[in-house]
C-alpha cells in the first residue's frame, strides 16, 4: 500500500469523526439554548398576561362597584352596594384567573366629588363619609368615585429564588390602584348619616 493512500484514509477518517463531534456538539448545546430563550421570553411574557388580566378584572370590578352606588338613594346604601358588588365580583372566574388577592377588597374607598361649573373648581369629600355641608345640586353637580387598591400575586410566590430577589410580579407581590366616577342619581341623600 502506497504512503500517499494511507495518509487519505486516515485524512477522511480524522475528517469524518470531527463533523461528527462538530454535529453532536452542536446538538448538545441547542437544548440548553432553547430552555435559556424561553425563560428569557416565556417568563416576562407572562408576567405582562397576568398584569393585563389583573388591570382588566380590577377596571370591571371599580366600574361595577361606582355604577351600583351611583343608583343608590343614601350615601351610605352606595357605600354598601359598592362593598357588596366588589365581594360578589371577587368570586367570579375572571377574579380567579388574574391573579388578585380576595383581602384586597378591603381597600375599597367611595369619595364624592363636588363639580363646581362656574368656577371649575372640584371638591372631593371623604373618604368613607357622607357630605358635611349643604348640597345645591341647582348649582354644583356630583358625583360618586370609587377607589380601590388591589394587591397582585407574584408568579413564584414565598420568595422565590435568590437571584430574582423582590422584583414586582415576579417574587414580590405588586400593588394595583383603580379608580371609577359616575354621577350621583340621588343627590339629596349625600348628607344621610351613616347608620
Amino acid at each position: 500500500m502506497n504512503l500517499q493512500s494511507a495518509n487519505c484514509k486516515i485524512n477522511r477518517r480524522i475528517k469524518t469523526q470531527l463533523t461528527r463531534r462538530n454535529s453532536r456538539g452542536n446538538l448538545a448545546e441547542f437544548g440548553p439554548a432553547l430552555l435559556l430563550s424561553f425563560a428569557i421570553i416565556l417568563v416576562p411574557a407572562g408576567a405582562l398576561i397576568r398584569l393585563g388580566c389583573a388591570t382588566a378584572t380590577m377596571s370591571f370590578v371599580v366600574a361595577r362597584c361606582a355604577d351600583a352606588a351611583a343608583t343608590a338613594p343614601t350615601y351610605a346604601s352606595a357605600l354598601e352596594e359598592a362593598k357588596t358588588v366588589a365581594g360578589d365580583l371577587s368570586h367570579c372566574p375572571l377574579w380567579g384567573l388574574s391573579g388578585l388577592r380576595p383581602e384586597a377588597m378591603q381597600c375599597l374607598h367611595l369619595y364624592i366629588d363636588e363639580q363646581v361649573p362656574a368656577t371649575g373648581q372640584k371638591n372631593v369629600f371623604g373618604p368613607d363619609r357622607p357630605l358635611g355641608k349643604v348640597i345645591s345640586y341647582s348649582v354644583n353637580t356630583y358625583e360618586y368615585e370609587v377607589r380601590a387598591s388591589f394587591s397582585l400575586e407574584p408568579l413564584f410566590p414565598a420568595g422565590g429564588s435568590p437571584m430574582l430577589g423582590r422584583i414586582p410580579l415576579l417574587s414580590a407581590p405588586a400593588v394595583l390602584t383603580a379608580s371609577a366616577v359616575r354621577a350621583v342619581e340621588f343627590p339629596d341623600g349625600l348628607t344621610a348619616p351613616l347608620q
